[in-house]
């Protein structure tokens, strides 16, 4: 019997200790309900704006993309450049103009262009595909000097991937054989040549090229024989 009363004893002072907790929450939310709903409502305003700036941002974006993929002309891409300077896909804007320029033969326009996606967040490894692609405007320019002074700074960059440093050696080999400079051709190619560690595709094409070029350049000794 006594086991029963200490239970109930119990049960009441557990319930009016939950009715005294919720009176107590009542009272707080009575006298605090104009700052819980005003921290409410900042949080769902926080909200409403990420949202509404994510959209935006997307819908940029897709409006950047958009402009970029159907610009076709000259005018057109140099229009979305200066409108989407910024944007990653405006990349592909800066290179399809260098192109178009390249076509054109405004050699001029096509290095200035590439000048410009070179001051512009690229991955590297464009930056250096650039580099050397501004090497063969030179030489499609008639700056044959130049251009092998190019590649010859290319070839020398150890940053660079060996394929890279290759077709730099080679290309500088092919343009000194243009300018008649055999000797200073051979040092180029046979460096071309060396670079091959039979790994890389990239790097055996060119060390392949080299090696031809070297042959025509090398005189072919005829042995005879003394026939008696």
């Amino acid at each position: 019997m006594a086991n029963g009363k200490n239970k109930k004893a119990m049960d009441k002072e557990i319930t009016d200790s939950l009715l005294d907790d919720f009176d107590k929450f009542e009272h707080f939310v009575m006298n605090n309900w104009k700052h819980i709903v005003s921290a409410a409502v900042v949080i769902i305003v926080v909200a409403i704006i990420a949202a509404v700036s994510y959209s935006i941002s997307v819908s940029k974006e897709n409006k950047m993309n958009n402009a970029i993929a159907n610009a076709q002309t000259v005018e057109e891409l140099q229009q979305v450049i200066g409108e989407y300077p910024r944007g990653k896909a405006v990349i592909y804007a800066y290179t399809t103009l260098a192109h178009k320029f390249i076509n054109n033969k405004n050699f001029k326009a096509a290095d200035d262009t590439y000048a410009a996606l070179l001051k512009i967040e690229i991955p590297q490894d464009m930056k250096w595909q650039i580099t050397i692609d501004r090497a063969y405007i030179k030489e499609l320019s008639g700056d044959i000097p130049g251009a092998i002074k190019d590649f010859a700074v290319i070839s020398k960059d150890a940053m660079l991937p060996r394929a890279m440093r290759a077709e730099a050696n080679y290309s500088a080999g092919r343009l000194e054989v243009k300018e008649g400079n055999k000797d200073q051709a051979m040092v180029y190619l046979n460096l071309a040549s060396s670079l091959d560690d039979n790994q890389s595709p990239g790097v055996a094409f060119w060390a392949k090229q080299a090696k031809s070029l070297i042959q025509t350049l090398t005189p072919k000794t005829a042995v005879t024989a003394d026939k008696k």
